[in-house]
Formats: structure tokens, C-alpha cells, sequence
């Protein structure tokens, strides 16, 4: 439903638009309105946002963290109407308006503008300095939230979704949500975000893993104390991958004196202390993966460094020690895009990399060439190309020469989702992806630039503008931009989002955003599930029925059939009866002619009637069962053995 033509008018509430982007359907079941209290501090702006997101504690959040850690909600207002929500004891207020019922649906990765009586929901009604809380249900009311939002806040902030409980304390464990607060937009959008570790759980694992939306971090390693060009990532990588990063872009370098990978970012070790391994790396992601062995990380290798080594050395000791040593159950390293099953449990390798010769044959029993998914090189600052072995579609424009023209990157970053969004892999079963038959690339995206000559335009600069626009490109635009390019045949996925600070200041938007968007996949493979089930019900009831009408016809059959006996049989009674008359009138005719000839001296029959009579016996082969003739010494005699007829010859005689 699109906004009223009001939310644009100066002086009037804009209306409040709701992304609700999970595979549940919601239903606003209740609106609050409380006073922001006198004395606290301004609003919170871009200047004094702090995203620090405090996950452990299920408390409620104005949308934005301001400069003292608190905002005025936190510190000012109810728990949530009559329930009890486990909130911190604070000073409380009683709501100024509140409204009951109205049950106004979203439905699961939809947006809804609620506008008209008794359903529109606007920013304010008095005044500015209005809070909204909006109590929703889900999963057909056996879960409830609260949210509130300040209109003052701007940009765009996050925060954890309060659950509440029911008078017994029972609360909405094992489904939590994620609100985010677009200022400019008026939008709201609501995500699902279930554990962060294990958020592959609910995919079906038939699917093809380029299926999937993944969240990713450029030069993943690069999380250590380093030069400002150097470093790229805040977090590590065992960090990264407990809040639901699943692709890791790795650099490294062989060292060739200990046949080790150390890591590095173009020409530098990722760190200012020193070598660091992959072993480290791999180590925690080996145990993520034990911990969490529902997930799949795609590790992309490209080699690195101050190229003392060459591709195939790198490739060399990268198989003979990491992936084909004792941790060889940990990878797949075919080269085709793999199902999410076949992936579970284990890190997919993507090589960016040259193979050696002794690589490039005869490294699996079954015959098939190669090793890892060929991603070895793709043009240079391309907005859009596929890499040489056809698994990955990139988007790569890094050469952001000035801060002018970030926004052409994210124009590219814009462009690409929408490629991924177009491809649709929900189809029936017999259709399903077969790794090595079918063709499905990964669209990798990144969300990296930068211009070692430029301070302006190092990652952590780029990040700040490019993470946050896309964040908010994939909640207000992303859904709906998806179903109209498609006509709802692709799936909506993001494809593999490559970011820098990934996770700053605790700002785990970006990743949550990512994840969140793999409901559409999820909803549209449990409708192909229900849909085919229909089909499978309806046509085991088509076959029952057919086998019903068939059966029907067949003993209609038998009853014609049998009809069609008792006439034929019916008729052929008739005209035997028909011909027993004339035959026995016959006879009357010829007794009484006897009779008369007998008065007048004559006893013998007519010769004319004997020879007919004689013909008519041998023709019908006794089919007259009353009357026959036969000579006795030469004498015609006629037999009567109906007794009637015998009395009625008695008499005539």
C-alpha cells in the first residue's frame, strides 16, 4: 500500500512504512504513544550515534544509543502494557494514547504502509517529541515483541527487539528480532535474527550454496593492529564467524623456508607485530565448524605478498598441508558450486590461484579435473564479470580515486544485488541442482575500494559510507525492487556481500541485513514444499477417483451387457412364442379342414400342408416343442401334446 499523499504535507504525521522481512507473518496488535520526558538529552543525530548493540541484555531501545549508552525509552518508559517484559527497573510514565486490536497483517517479506481508519499508524499525534511503541505477534500469536520509535532519531540506527512475557513469564525464546529505523524513509523494518552462529540451520540443504545470501569480509585476517591502508576488519575471524559472517577472503604468502602460508593485504603482513599464520585461521574456523556443524564457510585463497613465491608453489603447499593433511574431512575442494549439505560441516574452497600442474589432474578417485572453484582472475576494477573457470560472478570496482565517487560504488554494489536478486533457485524437486550437471555461479559482491594515495578514501573511510547505504538500500528498496525485476521468479538474494568493518563499534547491521534476507529463499522453498504436497494429495484424489470412474463405467458396462442378454433373450422368446401361434393356428386350420373332408368322405390332409409342415419341422430342428409330425406304417399321424389342443382335436374328431 503506498503512503497517503498527506506524509508530505508540512505539519502533518507521515505515515510509518514496515518492512517486515522474515519468513513469519505479523500482526500489529497494539499502539502506544508516550511523551519523550522533559530533560533529557537532544535527540540523538549522525554525530552522537554510538552502535554499540548490546545483545546479552533483552532490554528495550529507542533505535539509536546515544553519547551516555542509554536513551531516554531505556531510562523512561513501561514495560510493555499489561504483560511483563524483562526490563531494567526505571522511572516510569503512563502512555498518553494507546490502541487496542486492529490485528493489521504484514505478510512474511513484504512491505505494508498501514493507512486508513482504524489501521494507519502515524510517526506522531500531538507532538514531535512522541515515542511509539508498537506491540506485534507472531507465529499466530504464540510470540510477542514491543518496539519503540522516536521520529527525532535520525539516519538510521538499530536495535534488539524486546520479547515479552506472559503473566507466568513465559517468553518468545528462540525467535528474536532485529528493528531498524530509516529517519529520511519513515521506515521500519523488522528481521528476523535467530542465532547468529548457526542461521544455516533453517536452509534446505538441497539447495545450491550460490542460492544462499552471505554475509563476507574483505581481507578477513586484516583485523590486527596495522597501518590505516593495512587494516580492514575490527573483529577476528573466529569473532566474524559467531555473528554469521560465512565467506572469508583470504590473503596469504608461502614462506617457503617452513612450507607455511602467513597472511598478508597486497604487498604487507596483516599485522605490525609480525607474521601471522593461516594455521591460526583455519584452526578457529575448524572449530566454529565443530561447534556449529550446520554451517559452511566459503574460504577464497588468493596469494599475496612481496611475490617471492609463484601460484603453483602457493598451490602446492596449500593442498599437501592444509586441505589434503589431517584436516582433509574439513574442506570441499571439488571444483563445481556445491549443494548447502554437501557443504555442511566443512570449509568450501574458491582458489585465486594458479594450479600446478600436479593439481590439475587425478586429485579426486572419481576422475574429475581440477581443484576448488576456479576463480583464478577476473579484469581489474570490474563492475561486473564473470571469473575464468565460471563459478564466480564479480563485481569488484576498487578504484575509488576520490571520495567523490563512493558513490558510484555503491551505485555498482546496487547494480549487483540486483543481478544476484534476479536468478531464481526454488524449483521442483525434479529440477533440483546437481553439482557438475548444473551451472550455478556464486554472484560475489564487494562492498571494498580504496586509494592508498588518498587518506579520504581508505577502507575504513569507504566503509562508513558504502556499509550503511547498503544496509539501508537492502531494508527500504531491495524486496520490492527484486519481485518487480523478476516478476517473482528469482529469489530475492543478495548473493555474497564482501564488506570492510564488518561489525564496528558492534554494528552488526550489515550481517544481520544479509542473513535476514535468505527468508525470501526459506518462504518460497516451503511454498514450493506445500504446493507440491497439494499436488501430490490432489493427484493421489484424481487417481482415486479416476480409478472410481472406471470402475463405474465397467460395471455400468456389465449391467448394459447384461440388459442387452435379456432383451436379445426376451426377443427371441417372443418370436419363438410367436411362431408356436402360427403354427398351432396352423394346425386348428388343418384339423378343422380334416374335419370337413372327413364329413364329406375324406380323412387324409392335404398334401400342400404335409410337405409344408415337413419342411418347417426339419428347417426349425425341433424348435417347436408342442406339435410334431411323423408317419406311422404311412399313415400321417399328427401328434398334439399340449393338452388343450389335444382336447380341442378330441373334440373336433
Amino acid at each position: 500500500m503506498a503512503p497517503s499523499s498527506t506524509a508530505s504535507i508540512p505539519g502533518i504525521p507521515p505515515l510509518l512504512t514496515i518492512l517486515n522481512l522474515s519468513p513469519r507473518e505479523l500482526t500489529l496488535s497494539k499502539l502506544e504513544r508516550f511523551p519523550t520526558p522533559p530533560g533529557r538529552p537532544a535527540p540523538p543525530s549522525l554525530s552522537n550515534l554510538h552502535n554499540v548493540a548490546n545483545l546479552t541484555h533483552n532490554i528495550t531501545s529507542l533505535l539509536s544509543k546515544t553519547a551516555i549508552g542509554k536513551t531516554p525509552v531505556q531510562q523512561y518508559l513501561p514495560a510493555a502494557g499489561p504483560e511483563t517484559a524483562r526490563l531494567e527497573r526505571v522511572p516510569t510514565v503512563p502512555a498518553i494514547w494507546t490502541r487496542e486490536g486492529g490485528d493489521y497483517k504484514v505478510p512474511p517479506n513484504s512491505t505494508r504502509t498501514p493507512e486508513g481508519e482504524g489501521v494507519e499508524i502515524r510517526l506522531w499525534r500531538e507532538s514531535r517529541r512522541e515515542v511509539l511503541r508498537i506491540t506485534f505477534e507472531a507465529d499466530n500469536f504464540s510470540r510477542k515483541y514491543f518496539v519503540d520509535v522516536n521520529p527525532q532519531a535520525t539516519g538510521t540506527s538499530r536495535a534488539h527487539v524486546t520479547a515479552v512475557t506472559d503473566e507466568e513469564g513465559r517468553g518468545a525464546e528462540g525467535v528474536h528480532y532485529t528493528a531498524t529505523w530509516h529517519h529520511g524513509k519513515h521506515h521500519l523494518t523488522l528481521a528476523s535474527s535467530g542465532a547468529a552462529s548457526c542461521w544455516m540451520r533453517g536452509v534446505p540443504g538441497h539447495l545450491p550454496l550460490s542460492a544462499l545470501s552471505l554475509p563476507g569480509t574483505h581481507n578477513s585476517a586484516a583485523h590486527f593492529t596495522a597501518a590505516p591502508s593495512v587494516r580492514c576488519q575490527t573483529h577476528s575471524v573466529a569473532v566474524q564467524l559467531e555473528r554469521g559472517v560465512r565467506f572469508l577472503d583470504v590473503r596469504a604468502q608461502p614462506d617457503l623456508g617452513s612450507s607455511t602460508l602467513w597472511l598478508a593485504h597486497g604487498s604487507f603482513p596483516v599485522a605490525l607485530a609480525g607474521k601471522q599464520y593461516l594455521d591460526r585461521l583455519l584452526e578457529d574456523t575448524y572449530a566454529f565448524l565443530d561447534r556449529n556443524p550446520s554451517e559452511t564457510v566459503v574460504v577464497s585463497l588468493k596469494r599475496e605478498g612481496p611475490f617471492e613465491a609463484t601460484d603453483e608453489q602457493f598451490a602446492t603447499i596449500l593442498h599437501d598441508k592444509y586441505v589434503n593433511g589431517p584436516f582433509a574431512d574439513k574442506w570441499y575442494a571439488r571444483p563445481a558450486v556445491p549443494t548447502l549439505d554437501q557443504a555442511r560441516g566443512k570449509c568450501v574452497l574458491v582458489r585465486r590461484f594458479r594450479l600446478a600442474e600436479t593439481l590439475k589432474t587425478g586429485v579426486f578417485p572419481d576422475g574429475v579435473d581440477g581443484w576448488g572453484l576456479n576463480a583464478e582472475a577476473w579484469p581489474y576494477n570490474t563492475p561486473n564479470s564473470l571469473a575464468l573457470g565460471g563459478n564466480i560472478r564479480v563485481q569488484d570496482f576498487c578504484e575509488v580515486l576520490a571520495a567523490t565517487n563512493v558513490d558510484a560504488k555503491i551505485a555498482a554494489v546496487k547494480a549487483h544485488i540486483a543481478r544476484a536478486a534476479e536468478v531464481g533457485h526454488v524449483r521442483p524437486q525434479s529440477e533440483w541442482y546437481v553439482p557438475g550437471r548444473d551451472w550455478r555461479p556464486f554472484y560475489v559482491n564487494f562492498l571494498s575500494a580504496s586509494n592508498f594515495w588518498n587518506v579520504k578514501v581508505w577502507p575504513e573511510g569507504v566503509a562508513e559510507r558504502v556499509n550503511p547505504a547498503v544496509v539501508e538500500y537492502l531494508c527500504t528498496e531491495h524486496i520490492a525492487l527484486a519481485h518487480e525485476a523478476a516478476g517473482g521468479k528469482g529469489d530475492a538474494g543478495t548473493g555474497v556481500l564482501v564488506a570492510d568493518f564488518v561489525g564496528r563499534d558492534g554494528d552488526w547491521g550489515l550481517v544481520r541485513a544479509v542473513v535476514a534476507v535468505n527468508s525470501v529463499l526459506i518462504v518460497k522453498e516451503r511454498e514450493r514444499v506445500e504446493r507440491e504436497e497439494r499436488e501430490r494429495v490432489e493427484r493421489i484424489q484424481w487417481e482415486e477417483e479416476e480409478r472410481e470412474r472406471v470402475a463405474e463405467e465397467e460395471r455400468l458396462r456389465i449391467e448394459a451387457e447384461e440388459e442387452g442378454n435379456w432383451e436379445r433373450e426376451e426377443a427371441e422368446r417372443a418370436e419363438r412364442a410367436r411362431r408356436e401361434a402360427e403354427d398351432t393356428k396352423a394346425i386348428i386350420e388343418a384339423l378343422r379342414r380334416a374335419a370337413e373332408k372327413e364329413e364329406r368322405g375324406g380323412l387324409e390332409l392335404e398334401p400342400e400342408f404335409i410337405k409344408r409342415d415337413e419342411e418347417r419341422e426339419v428347417a426349425e430342428q425341433q424348435e417347436k416343442p408342442d406339435v410334431r409330425f411323423g408317419k406311422d406304417d404311412g399313415t400321417v399321424v399328427a401328434v398334439i401334446e399340449d393338452p388343450e389342443e389335444q382336447a380341442l382335436a378330441g373334440d373336433v374328431a
